[in-house]
Protein backbone atom coordinates (compact mmCIF):
# COMPACT_ATOMS: atom_id res chain seq x y z
CA UNK A 1 0.00 0.00 0.00
CA UNK A 2 1.38 3.36 -1.08
CA UNK A 3 -0.14 5.53 1.68
CA UNK A 4 -0.48 3.50 4.90
CA UNK A 5 -0.44 6.58 7.13
CA UNK A 6 -3.29 8.15 5.16
CA UNK A 7 -5.37 4.99 5.58
CA UNK A 8 -4.64 4.96 9.33
CA UNK A 9 -5.76 8.60 9.62
CA UNK A 10 -9.01 7.84 7.82
CA UNK A 11 -9.70 4.95 10.21
CA UNK A 12 -9.17 7.24 13.22
CA UNK A 13 -11.55 9.81 11.75
CA UNK A 14 -14.15 7.13 11.22
CA UNK A 15 -13.89 6.00 14.84
CA UNK A 16 -14.07 9.55 16.20
CA UNK A 17 -17.88 9.86 16.50
CA UNK A 18 -18.14 6.36 17.98
CA UNK A 19 -15.55 7.10 20.66
CA UNK A 20 -17.41 10.32 21.61
CA UNK A 21 -20.66 8.39 21.93
CA UNK A 22 -19.12 5.84 24.27
CA UNK A 23 -17.66 8.60 26.42
CA UNK A 24 -20.97 10.45 26.78
CA UNK A 25 -22.53 10.57 30.27
CA UNK A 26 -24.87 7.65 30.95
CA UNK A 27 -27.94 8.22 33.05
CA UNK A 28 -31.27 10.00 33.40
CA UNK A 29 -31.07 13.81 33.67
CA UNK A 30 -32.51 15.35 36.83
CA UNK A 31 -33.16 19.03 37.62
CA UNK A 32 -34.37 20.79 40.76
CA UNK A 33 -35.93 24.26 40.44
CA UNK A 34 -37.34 26.65 43.03
CA UNK A 35 -40.61 28.59 42.80
CA UNK A 36 -38.96 31.23 40.60
CA UNK A 37 -37.59 28.63 38.22
CA UNK A 38 -34.00 29.01 39.48
CA UNK A 39 -31.77 25.93 39.92
CA UNK A 40 -31.28 24.61 43.45
CA UNK A 41 -27.72 23.39 44.15
CA UNK A 42 -26.84 21.00 46.97
CA UNK A 43 -30.23 19.26 47.05
CA UNK A 44 -29.99 15.62 48.09
CA UNK A 45 -32.50 13.68 46.00
CA UNK A 46 -33.64 10.15 46.79
CA UNK A 47 -35.28 7.92 44.20
CA UNK A 48 -36.89 4.75 45.52
CA UNK A 49 -38.46 1.77 43.78
CA UNK A 50 -40.00 -0.83 46.10
CA UNK A 51 -39.72 -4.57 45.56
CA UNK A 52 -42.36 -6.15 43.35
CA UNK A 53 -42.74 -9.18 41.05
CA UNK A 54 -39.71 -9.34 38.83
CA UNK A 55 -37.73 -7.09 41.19
CA UNK A 56 -37.32 -8.89 44.53
CA UNK A 57 -35.28 -6.08 46.10
CA UNK A 58 -35.93 -2.38 46.38
CA UNK A 59 -33.69 0.03 44.50
CA UNK A 60 -32.68 3.30 46.15
CA UNK A 61 -30.61 5.94 44.37
CA UNK A 62 -29.26 9.03 46.18
CA UNK A 63 -27.68 11.94 44.31
CA UNK A 64 -26.87 15.57 45.06
CA UNK A 65 -27.44 18.37 42.57
CA UNK A 66 -24.49 20.44 41.40
CA UNK A 67 -24.17 24.21 41.10
CA UNK A 68 -26.53 24.15 38.11
CA UNK A 69 -29.19 22.26 40.09
CA UNK A 70 -28.72 19.20 37.92
CA UNK A 71 -27.52 15.62 38.29
CA UNK A 72 -27.48 12.33 36.42
CA UNK A 73 -29.09 9.27 37.97
CA UNK A 74 -28.77 5.63 36.98
CA UNK A 75 -32.18 3.98 37.18
CA UNK A 76 -33.15 0.42 36.35
CA UNK A 77 -35.28 -0.05 33.27
CA UNK A 78 -38.74 -1.45 33.90
CA UNK A 79 -39.05 0.04 37.39
CA UNK A 80 -41.16 2.95 38.62
CA UNK A 81 -39.59 5.30 41.18
CA UNK A 82 -40.72 7.90 43.67
CA UNK A 83 -38.43 10.95 43.79
CA UNK A 84 -38.05 13.44 46.64
CA UNK A 85 -35.34 15.87 47.69
CA UNK A 86 -34.24 17.52 50.94
CA UNK A 87 -31.58 20.18 51.46
CA UNK A 88 -29.91 20.70 54.86
CA UNK A 89 -27.45 23.20 56.25
CA UNK A 90 -23.99 22.36 57.60
CA UNK A 91 -25.51 21.41 60.96
CA UNK A 92 -28.05 19.04 59.45
CA UNK A 93 -31.04 21.36 59.85
CA UNK A 94 -33.61 20.91 57.05
CA UNK A 95 -33.86 24.01 54.88
CA UNK A 96 -36.04 23.15 51.90
CA UNK A 97 -37.63 20.07 50.39
CA UNK A 98 -39.08 19.22 47.01
CA UNK A 99 -42.54 18.05 46.16
CA UNK A 100 -42.92 14.29 45.77
CA UNK A 101 -42.76 13.09 42.17
CA UNK A 102 -44.28 9.70 41.39
CA UNK A 103 -43.97 7.35 38.40
CA UNK A 104 -40.38 8.27 37.57
CA UNK A 105 -38.84 5.93 34.97
CA UNK A 106 -35.39 5.51 33.46
CA UNK A 107 -34.68 7.68 30.45
CA UNK A 108 -37.41 10.28 31.03
CA UNK A 109 -36.02 13.65 32.23
CA UNK A 110 -36.86 14.33 35.90
CA UNK A 111 -37.98 17.79 37.03
CA UNK A 112 -38.43 18.39 40.75
CA UNK A 113 -39.80 21.64 42.15
CA UNK A 114 -39.33 22.87 45.69
CA UNK A 115 -42.25 22.63 48.09
CA UNK A 116 -43.55 26.02 49.19
CA UNK A 117 -44.10 24.59 52.66
CA UNK A 118 -41.06 24.54 54.91
CA UNK A 119 -39.86 21.08 55.99
CA UNK A 120 -40.98 20.26 59.52
CA UNK A 121 -40.21 17.59 62.10
CA UNK A 122 -43.21 16.64 64.21
CA UNK A 123 -43.02 15.23 67.76
CA UNK A 124 -44.41 11.75 68.37
CA UNK A 125 -45.34 10.13 71.66
CA UNK A 126 -46.32 6.51 72.19
CA UNK A 127 -48.44 5.98 75.31
CA UNK A 128 -48.97 2.83 77.42
CA UNK A 129 -45.52 1.41 76.69
CA UNK A 130 -45.93 -0.89 79.71
CA UNK A 131 -48.42 -2.90 77.64
CA UNK A 132 -45.52 -3.90 75.41
CA UNK A 133 -43.28 -5.32 78.15
CA UNK A 134 -43.97 -8.93 77.15
CA UNK A 135 -42.87 -8.11 73.62
CA UNK A 136 -39.94 -5.80 74.37
CA UNK A 137 -37.92 -4.48 72.69
CA UNK A 138 -40.22 -2.86 70.16
CA UNK A 139 -39.16 -1.33 66.87
CA UNK A 140 -40.89 1.62 65.27
CA UNK A 141 -40.68 2.67 61.64
CA UNK A 142 -42.23 5.75 60.03
CA UNK A 143 -43.24 5.09 56.42
CA UNK A 144 -44.21 7.69 53.85
CA UNK A 145 -47.61 7.38 52.18
CA UNK A 146 -46.04 7.49 48.72
CA UNK A 147 -46.39 4.81 46.04
CA UNK A 148 -42.89 3.59 46.91
CA UNK A 149 -42.71 3.84 50.68
CA UNK A 150 -39.65 5.47 52.28
CA UNK A 151 -38.85 3.89 55.66
CA UNK A 152 -37.37 5.82 58.61
CA UNK A 153 -36.47 3.82 61.79
CA UNK A 154 -37.46 5.63 64.99
CA UNK A 155 -35.90 5.56 68.45
CA UNK A 156 -38.03 6.40 71.50
CA UNK A 157 -36.70 7.86 74.72
CA UNK A 158 -37.64 6.52 78.15
CA UNK A 159 -40.92 8.46 78.05
CA UNK A 160 -41.93 7.09 74.66
CA UNK A 161 -41.13 10.28 72.72
CA UNK A 162 -39.15 11.09 69.62
CA UNK A 163 -38.90 13.71 66.92
CA UNK A 164 -39.93 12.45 63.52
CA UNK A 165 -37.58 13.07 60.59
CA UNK A 166 -38.78 15.06 57.59
CA UNK A 167 -41.09 12.66 55.74
CA UNK A 168 -41.79 12.76 51.98
CA UNK A 169 -45.38 13.96 51.73
CA UNK A 170 -45.07 15.28 55.32
CA UNK A 171 -47.24 12.80 57.26
CA UNK A 172 -46.32 9.12 57.78
CA UNK A 173 -47.77 5.78 58.75
CA UNK A 174 -46.23 4.34 61.93
CA UNK A 175 -45.46 0.63 62.05
CA UNK A 176 -44.59 -1.45 65.12
CA UNK A 177 -42.72 -4.74 65.17
CA UNK A 178 -41.50 -6.79 68.15
CA UNK A 179 -38.93 -9.41 68.99
CA UNK A 180 -41.75 -11.98 69.14
CA UNK A 181 -42.65 -11.23 65.55
CA UNK A 182 -45.83 -9.33 66.33
CA UNK A 183 -46.55 -6.59 63.83
CA UNK A 184 -49.07 -3.81 63.44
CA UNK A 185 -49.45 -0.47 61.73
CA UNK A 186 -51.19 2.75 62.63
CA UNK A 187 -53.65 2.60 59.77
CA UNK A 188 -54.00 4.20 56.35
CA UNK A 189 -54.56 7.68 57.73
CA UNK A 190 -51.85 10.23 58.20
CA UNK A 191 -50.41 11.10 61.59
CA UNK A 192 -51.55 14.58 62.53
CA UNK A 193 -49.09 16.86 64.36
CA UNK A 194 -49.51 16.98 68.11
CA UNK A 195 -51.38 13.69 68.34
CA UNK A 196 -50.28 10.79 70.48
CA UNK A 197 -50.11 7.20 69.29
CA UNK A 198 -51.80 5.08 71.95
CA UNK A 199 -50.98 1.38 72.06
CA UNK A 200 -52.63 -1.46 73.94
CA UNK A 201 -52.33 -5.23 73.73
CA UNK A 202 -55.24 -7.06 72.11
CA UNK A 203 -55.41 -10.50 70.50
CA UNK A 204 -56.23 -10.40 66.80
CA UNK A 205 -56.29 -13.10 64.15
CA UNK A 206 -53.23 -13.30 61.93
CA UNK A 207 -51.85 -15.86 59.54
CA UNK A 208 -50.41 -17.91 61.16
CA UNK A 209 -52.54 -17.27 64.29
CA UNK A 210 -50.67 -15.34 66.98
CA UNK A 211 -51.04 -12.42 69.33
CA UNK A 212 -50.10 -9.06 68.02
CA UNK A 213 -50.24 -5.51 69.28
CA UNK A 214 -52.46 -3.12 67.32
CA UNK A 215 -52.32 0.62 67.76
CA UNK A 216 -54.59 3.52 66.93
CA UNK A 217 -54.79 7.31 67.04
CA UNK A 218 -55.53 9.09 70.26
CA UNK A 219 -55.63 12.89 70.60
Amino acid sequence: MKHPFLLFALILLGLGPLSCKRGAPDGTPLRVLDAQGKPVPGMEVQLLSSSRPGFPREDRVVVQTGRDGQALVRLQSGRSYTAWGLKKDDRGKPLVQTEVLEDVVAGAPILLRTDLRAPKRFPLRVAMLHEWKDYAPIRLVARSLTKNSFAFPLSLDSRGRCLLPVIPGRLPRIEFSTRAGAFCRSGRWALWPGWCLRATRLPIQTDPPSKTVPAWWWP
